[in-house]
């Protein structure tokens, strides 16, 4: 007898949408369940609201970068079903820390009903030796791109927390070049 939560992620790995929308139905409710159990367990205050959220980031992280999550998914440890809990709990988890995870509407991304707004002001120029490349990168990002901490951490692939202290040593860096002070090397 075939189990409610078994199911062949095979054809969901090659790109096979009818798959992935079996795939997502069938385990949306698990997901929510548990999203909705692990942030009232530590918010009593919850907006109730936010757990549909939680519940499409957990799809999205799972399909992220050639669905690399999903496929390190190996049923000879445990079943599908205790996969997608583990990830539901973290990315609930990380909701609850971080706030607002692949908040973007996939539908609203790059839409050409966007106002252009490139040429309208100009990157910021940074002084040539007083940032290192991955400071003038990440400022580059942050100001001239305006793009969020959070959305940096996951362009670059390094923490949130990272970012913030790159962009702390870089301001530090032009603050002591703005007072004449020397480099740093």
């Amino acid at each position: 007898m075939q189990s409610l939560y078994d199911f062949d992620i095979a054809p969901c790995l090659d790109g096979d949408f009818r798959a992935w929308s079996q795939f997502v139905g069938r385990f949306a409710g698990l997901v929510h369940g548990v999203a909705l159990r692990v942030m009232r367990a530590r918010r009593k205050d919850l907006d109730p609201a936010v757990v549909p959220h939680v519940t499409r980031c957990v799809f999205l992280r799972l399909a992220r970068k050639d669905a690399v999550l999903l496929r390190g998914f190996d049923p000879a440890r445990c079943s599908l079903a205790a996969f997608l809990v583990v990830v539901a709990r973290a990315t609930a988890l990380d909701w609850l820390r971080y706030g607002y995870l692949n908040a973007e509407p996939l539908d609203d991304f790059d839409t050409p009903a966007r106002t252009d707004a490139s040429g309208m002001f100009s990157d910021p120029q940074f002084p040539d030796g007083v940032l290192t490349d991955r400071q003038q990168l990440v400022m580059q990002l942050l100001f001239a791109k305006d793009y969020e901490v959070a959305t940096v951490a996951e362009v670059l692939g390094i923490t949130p927390q990272t970012v913030r202290s790159i962009k702390h040593e870089a301001v530090k860096r032009l603050r002591f070049y703005s007072r004449g002070m020397p480099a740093f090397n």
